[in-house]
């Protein structure tokens, strides 16, 4: 009797690890473009995540019957969809731990050197863009320039 107590126990929680799974794992592919490094708008779906940090990488296709193609930072220079709007930028990131306790004493700011998709919040004379890292760390930024 106790055996089967533990076997249906275990089949429950099984069955349920799966179904989360691919739920999760879903895909959404809703309408969107992409600008490549040549400037053209390619028009097509892009699966959507809803994301929580900024992405690093996407998964577009043209047509929804085929195969999607995953873009980086690198591949293209912007991209949109629902009503976001994201562009890829080299860009200082401030990296300080978010954990009080863990904090230095000294009062330097860590900065590193990256290629991400910042999202738009803001297009106009002055822009404004942010990026939430996998960390949590917000960053925002404006443009100057060409910079």
């Amino acid at each position: 009797m106790q055996i089967n107590k533990i076997i249906k126990k275990l089949l429950f929680t099984s069955v349920t690890i799966l179904i989360f799974q691919i739920s999760y794992s879903q895909e959404n592919y809703l309408p969107s473009y992409i600008i490549n490094i040549k400037k053209d708008t390619i028009h097509g779906f892009l699966d959507y995540k809803n994301w929580n940090t900024n992405p690093n990488k996407i998964n577009f296709k043209k047509k929804k019957d085929q195969a999607p193609v995953t873009y980086n930072q690198n591949n293209i220079v912007e991209f949109g969809v629902k009503d976001e709007v994201y562009v890829s930028a080299i860009v200082n990131m401030e990296t300080s731990p978010m954990q009080t306790n863990i904090l230095q004493d000294y009062p330097e700011l860590n900065i590193e050197l990256d290629t991400v998709f910042l999202q738009t919040l803001f297009k106009g004379s002055k822009s404004l863009y942010y990026h939430k890292s996998n960390k949590g760390r917000d960053n925002f930024y404006t443009k100057r320039g060409s910079d």
